[in-house]
């Protein structure tokens, strides 16, 4: 379990939960009324191991705490494009 209100830590935990693959990896996420439990394990799953691997790079590139995002355009419009063009995939793990 890892408790946080960084939406980079929930980020790396994705990606980690694929080193783990027999534990689970639950994040607390938010506070206050606002906090969930996220697992992050089954995001991994869903994604696949070659996504779950690029999503720290498309997180950096779509913006985060120390970079900027592309002006107009969002995380969920940009997830959006990586979903129709799987090869952008290849790109984030090569950079």
């Amino acid at each position: 379990m890892i408790r946080s209100v960084d939406s980079d830590v929930l980020v790396l935990a994705v990606h980690c939960a694929l080193l783990a693959k027999e534990a689970e990896l639950w994040v607390a996420f938010g506070v206050g009324n606002k906090n969930r439990y996220i697992l992050a394990h089954k995001i991994a799953s869903k994604m696949g191991d070659e996504r779950s691997r690029a999503l720290p790079m498309f997180h950096a590139f779509t913006g985060c705490d120390t970079v900027s995002s592309f002006v107009g355009i969002g995380k969920k419009t940009a997830f959006q494009v990586w979903t129709a063009a799987p090869e952008i995939t290849l790109s984030l793990l090569a950079t």
